[in-house]
This record gives structure tokens, C-alpha cells and sequence, in this order.
């Protein structure tokens, strides 16, 4: 997800107050700048084993104008 500054968060502790954030982020820059796409759900996840440095975005959408529903996934 270019355009939102992910990278702001890459050595940010995996906590819930940054995840909201990234959320946030996410969130407001999608409005700004597709503003035709509506975010129905966004999940920020730590990965199920120990590994911690890395998590999982899944980003779930609509396009109302095209009447589409999907998903996106950025995984490490």
C-alpha cells in the first residue's frame, strides 16, 4: 500500500496503540485519495508463531459504484 506510509511504522513495537494507528493512517489516506473505495474492515495481525518482526494487513473493500467487494492481504 504505496502512498500511506507504511514504512513510518517498520521498527515501531507491536502494540496496540501503533496498530490503531497504522489504521488510522490507512483509513484517512484512503479517503483522501480514493475516495470512491469504501474499507469495510481493516486487520492488523502479528503472525501466529514467534516470529516478531513482521505482521499481516488485510484490508477488506467495497467499490460501490462497481458494486465489488474484495480483500487485500500485504504479508511479509
Amino acid at each position: 500500500i504505496f502512498g500511506v506510509g507504511l514504512s513510518r511504522f517498520l521498527f515501531e513495537q507491536d502494540v496496540l496503540e501503533v496498530r490503531t494507528q497504522l489504521e488510522n493512517r490507512i483509513t484517512s489516506q484512503v479517503q483522501k485519495y480514493l475516495n470512491y473505495i469504501k474499507i469495510n474492515e481493516i486487520n492488523i495481525s502479528p503472525p501466529e508463531s514467534n516470529e516478531e518482526n513482521i505482521m499481516f494487513i488485510n484490508i477488506k473493500y467495497t467499490v460501490p459504484r462497481l458494486n465489488i467487494n474484495d480483500e487485500l492481504n500485504i504479508n511479509p
